[in-house]
């Protein structure tokens, strides 16, 4: 459930929202001129809502390599280039290919 208030009720109410934020975990949208400009809540979702982000950024970061990998073996199919040879190239150490290449068979097995 959400709340909001002006900024001056905010600033003359202020342990009364932190209160209604930590303790009743309800949101407190603060207004300056009557748009939207910050919202009070509790640390415990406000420490969720960090590990959102990073999930997101995480997610993103995969979807990036995965769309690397389809180009690269699509590259591999098309120049008959081995995996190995093809990380190589594109600058991997041979442990980091090995691990990427090992990777790759168990996502291909399930």
């Amino acid at each position: 459930m959400s709340k909001t208030v002006t900024s001056s009720e905010a600033r003359d109410n202020f342990g009364v929202l932190l209160r209604q934020a930590s303790e009743e975990n309800e949101e407190v949208v603060v207004t300056i001129r009557q748009r939207p400009t910050a919202v009070i809540i509790s640390y415990a979702e406000y420490q969720e809502l960090l590990q959102l982000r990073q999930m997101q950024k995480r997610l993103a970061a995969m979807e990036k390599l995965r769309a690397i990998r389809q180009r690269v073996q699509q590259r591999i199919s098309e120049d008959d280039l081995t995996p190995e040879h093809a990380y190589k190239l594109a600058g991997f150490s041979d442990e980091a290919t090995k691990n990427i290449i090992e990777n790759d068979r168990q996502l291909e097995m399930g």
